[in-house]
């Protein structure tokens, strides 16, 4: 019999798990399958009570689709969430939340899934059931997991109502079909597992900003990996998760990676593919909106921001147009100085000579994301871009061809 590994962690759990056990009791089967009748929790001593009620309970109205419980009360009763404390402190703005916490929310959820390519949804229409699973062990206090087990045969059987209570903490919207879970076992009507053990996990992920929109609140993480021996360290991905965020508890809306900026292309502190509006105050402090400079795929103003000689371009989605080109709006997309105050992430300067320009960044190099004016072999403006910028009167440094694309 093949045999893998559950593993839960209160902070950052990788969770995999082993397939289930030939049954071949009558008697055993009669007692799991008492088990659908919890919808609260997996006390086997409970479930025994219930064995006269077995036929008589009523059924959801369709199967696996939560409800928005009222946040008050749902606040008062998570106390079977691994997250519970974290919760109290939400409220419609999440000013109060400490974003290391949230972070590790993040990943918890991020290493329960690291097998299957993380948390990444626009919708949940097409998120999998096991998926879904998954994320209940990370977000299940141990203690309400470890009640779950059979002291007879010493597994763990969780019933859909067990599942669903979690999950309905999380996701507004969803559908959960137990029975497309791999451990699912058809006798009991459950998903069986031999094993919960606690392990920490390794993800190294960090807090990069947040913004607010209403109750609507959008965290930027960075992931890192480590290069050769764990010596150095290297930006590998970001992803922006959002949330709806009110009084004791919040639902997760998506999870999607974004464009990881290059700090190659940066000047000042900002680079290309920065969320304009996540970056600290103390890098956008005195920018001045400048207005739009042209248009980018048809349905993006280009902005202008600027100060003191240094210039910034973001995509802002126009009113009323669909958002096409998903992670474009609100991304640094050009950047450009005139002034020596802002060198290049690798020292280059305006008033610089025309030959430290090529010797830093190489001749290949300026017909990419790279670009700069002289007058009289001295260089006046530096400038970075990527083939979503507009190019607007007196705006560009060099721009790509008009048949610019990234594969070419």
């Amino acid at each position: 019999m093949l045999k893998e590994v559950l593993t839960i962690s209160a902070h950052a759990p990788r969770i995999l798990f082993l397939t289930k056990k030939q049954r071949t009791s009558v008697l055993f089967v009669i007692l799991t399958l008492l088990l659908v009748a919890s919808a609260t929790g997996c006390s086997f001593a409970e479930l025994t009570r219930q064995k006269a009620d077995e036929t008589t309970l009523p059924e959801k109205p369709e199967k696996g689709i939560s409800e928005t419980a009222p946040a008050t009360e749902q606040a008062q009763k998570d106390g079977f969430l691994r997250d519970a404390a974290l919760r109290t402190k939400f409220t419609p703005d999440a000013a109060q939340v400490p974003d290391d916490e949230i972070v590790g929310f993040f990943r918890a959820a991020e290493s329960a899934l690291a097998d299957k390519q993380g948390l990444e949804f626009v919708t949940l229409d097409g998120f999998s059931p096991e998926k879904l699973f998954l994320l209940f062990l990370a977000w299940t206090n141990e203690d309400t997991l470890r009640s779950c087990q059979n002291p007879a045969d010493k597994l763990f059987y969780f019933s859909e109502a067990a599942i669903c209570r979690t999950l309905d903490c999380y996701f507004k919207d969803y559908r959960f079909d137990i029975t497309r879970c791999e451990s699912y076992d058809a006798q009991s009507g459950m998903v069986v597992l031999p094993t919960v053990s606690v392990d920490d996990g390794a993800l190294d992920m960090r807090f990069y900003g947040k913004k607010q929109n209403g109750d609507m609140v959008t965290y930027a993480v960075d992931f890192y990996t480590a290069e050769g021996n764990g010596a150095s360290e290297r930006l590998s991905h970001r992803k922006e998760y959002t949330l709806q965020c009110y009084d004791g508890g919040f639902y997760l809306l998506s999870a999607n990676g974004v464009n990881t900026p290059d700090r190659i292309g940066e000047i000042g502190g900002i680079c290309l593919w920065d969320a304009w509006d996540m970056l600290p105050k103390t890098l956008t402090e005195g920018f001045t909106d400048l207005g739009v400079v042209g248009v980018s795929r048809e349905n993006y103003d280009v902005v202008m921001y600027g100060r003191d000689g240094l210039y910034v371009h973001v995509p802002r989605l126009q009113e009323g147009k669909e958002d096409t080109e998903r992670g474009l709006g609100d991304r640094v997309c050009g950047i450009y100085t005139t002034s020596p105050d802002y060198p290049t992430q690798r020292g280059l300067r305006v008033g610089d000579p025309e030959s430290r320009a090529i010797e830093l960044y190489g001749e290949d190099y300026l017909w990419f994301t790279f670009g700069y004016e002289q007058q009289d072999g001295v260089i006046t403006r530096i400038g970075f871009f990527t083939y979503y910028d507009a190019w607007g009167t007196d705006a560009v440094i060099v721009p790509p061809p008009v048949d610019y694309l990234p594969e070419k």
